[in-house]
């Protein structure tokens, strides 16, 4: 993985992983975590990634392993519902109150040294914000990639729903975390079939072609 990416900083640290963690979210649901550590002693930070796209490619190597390498322990998690993680995921609703509970089990475990922060773009920039309506004190940075902080805004502009992008967000977040190739898949269909979707007229009682897949809870 190092070959392919330059410019990044020399390895400090051999590093180690705990798959498949049980951490419970605000409800009791268990959320599955791998935790990502530097093999060495010392006090290190922590850093807390939560996704609902699975815990593989590309967060497992360029936030558990290379951040490791540098001396941080890496919480990857599945947000509830997504990655094998309990519970129903139900989008952005639940993100603020696992946050919480996320760390209030941090500061349960021996290598955490009460200083935390966090990472990711999309809806791992969501989360972050998420956290951040009632920060813990432990929380010391943010780093918010491209991150969604007002969903409103997002599929609705002066008044009217932004069709296009509620679909895009709905394929996106069925498919992401089942790999690139379903995920490519059904990005083509609905962009071969946009124009059909978006013009169709009335929206009400329409069936989504080309299944109802490819965008969940449309009406029917």
């Amino acid at each position: 993985m190092r070959a392919t990416w330059r410019g990044l900083p020399a390895k400090r640290h051999d590093v180690g992983w705990e798959p498949g963690l049980l951490v419970p979210g605000a409800d009791g649901s268990p959320l599955i975590t791998d935790h990502y550590f530097p093999r060495a002693k010392g006090d290190f930070p922590t850093l807390l990634v939560r996704s609902p796209y699975g815990r593989g490619l590309p967060w497992s190597p360029m936030y558990g392993v290379l951040f490791a390498e540098q001396g941080f322990h890496v919480v990857l998690q599945s947000c509830r519902g997504t990655g094998g993680s309990g519970g129903e995921f139900d989008l952005w609703r639940n993100e603020a109150a696992d946050g919480q509970a996320t760390v209030s089990w941090l500061r349960e475990q021996p290598w955490f040294n009460g200083t935390l922060g966090t990472v990711g773009p999309s809806y791992l920039g969501y989360v972050q914000w998420a956290l951040a309506v009632d920060p813990p004190p432990e929380l010391k940075a943010m780093v918010v990639q491209v991150g969604l902080h007002d969903p409103h805004a997002l599929f609705h502009a002066h008044g009217a729903l932004r069709l296009e992008n509620a679909l895009a967000v709905g394929v996106g977040m069925t498919y992401q975390h089942q790999g690139m190739a379903p995920f490519v898949k059904a990005t083509l269909r609905l962009q071969r079939r946009l124009r059909d979707v978006t013009t169709a007229q009335p929206l009400r009682g329409r069936t989504c072609p080309p299944s109802r897949a490819m965008c969940p809870g449309w009406t029917t």
